[in-house]
């Protein structure tokens, strides 16, 4: 009985971050365009020098509390989501260096950007491997949709990060390290979603037993 009593609240947890990985960057980029903005940014991160600053802010916020708020099955889920949580929530409140460079930002500046940078490489390798985890104990289409999501959490982080050394002077790498990042919060989202209809479908299989 406790289970099922936790299964409803889970559910709509999962659904919830699922909902903000996948919304939060359309929301960006959709209100960069509407309030006048002629390019996105080179990065999620650079909204926040855009019109787009409060909802980068409040969009990461909410979705780094709704992992904070998650509870694994076992502890170490709970770690994980919660340093997932607590990562995006610094991402958002540490402002990256604007594109125009860091030349002119004092030295306490440089450093908020470096733990920017910092929490911004932490935040989805640990997304990744929520992703693996919740491949566990799920059947053969479930479990290929989350290893796939992490495969390409893991690989959107690593081309995000050499592109700042391969292409440091080419637009090229703005435009990478832009798609990189939409791709793992999508990424991210599907798993979520994908992990809540299981829940769903689930405890609808169990309510029918008790009916049966």
């Amino acid at each position: 009985m406790r289970n099922r009593d936790r299964s409803l609240p889970d559910t709509v947890l999962h659904r919830l971050i699922g909902g903000l990985c996948v919304s939060l960057p359309l929301v960006l980029t959709i209100g960069n365009l509407v309030s006048g903005g002629s390019t996105p940014p080179g990065s999620l991160s650079g909204y926040y020098y855009t019109d787009m600053r409060d909802f980068f802010i409040g969009g990461l916020c909410a979705l780094g509390a709704s992992l904070l708020a998650h509870r694994g099955p076992e502890r170490f889920d709970t770690l994980i989501t919660a340093g997932a949580g607590a990562s995006l929530i610094m991402v958002a409140l540490c402002p990256t260096r604007p594109l125009a460079g860091g030349s002119h930002l004092t030295e306490w500046q440089n450093i908020v950007a470096d733990l920017h940078d910092l929490f911004a490489i932490i935040a989805p390798l640990a997304l990744g491997v929520i992703a693996l985890r919740l491949a566990r104990a799920r059947r053969r289409p479930e479990a290929a949709i989350h290893r796939a999501c992490a495969v390409t959490i893991f690989t959107c982080t690593f081309l995000a990060v050499i592109s700042g050394f391969i292409f440091i002077s080419i637009d090229i790498s703005r435009c990478t390290l832009l798609v990189c990042e939409v791709l793992t919060l999508l990424a991210s989202g599907t798993s979520w979603l994908t992990c809540a209809g299981s829940m769903h479908v689930t405890r609808r299989r169990m309510r029918q037993e008790v009916n049966a």
